[in-house]
């Protein structure tokens, strides 16, 4: 198997969870809508509080917050942020918000190109 950036890595993890998703019958266009809205809450509400967020809110949400919990191996990704000294928290956020950018853009690419398919 060759070996991917860490670019690569985020692209094929968030091809496969929006793939999983759609398996699951979920609700396609609000997971695109809070896709996309996710990089912009990191950046303006900081990482702790944009997962408590999600991880409150509806089917959708919550299915996102999952998938950035198994981006970084963790069965409660807001319960390990809260033990966290700074530096790490900072390094983490980071890696989120480039994690959220890519399922951004994959979500936008990947979900409309279904929703076209049912139009036709």
């Amino acid at each position: 198997m060759p070996l991917k950036n860490k670019s690569q890595e985020k692209a094929s993890f968030a091809v496969e969870a929006i793939k999983e998703f759609k398996g699951k019958g979920g609700n396609l266009a609000e997971f695109k809508r809070y896709a996309k809205r996710l990089p912009s809450m990191i950046l303006r509400n900081g990482l702790i509080l944009t997962l408590a967020f999600y991880k409150a809110k509806s089917e959708a949400h919550q299915s996102i917050y999952q998938i950035l919990c198994r981006w970084f191996k963790k069965s409660d990704l807001l319960e390990e942020l809260m033990s966290k000294d700074a530096l790490t928290y900072r390094q983490m956020s980071k890696e989120a918000l480039e994690f959220a950018t890519w399922l951004q853009r994959i979500a936008d690419a990947e979900i409309e190109e279904e929703e076209s398919r049912e139009e036709r």
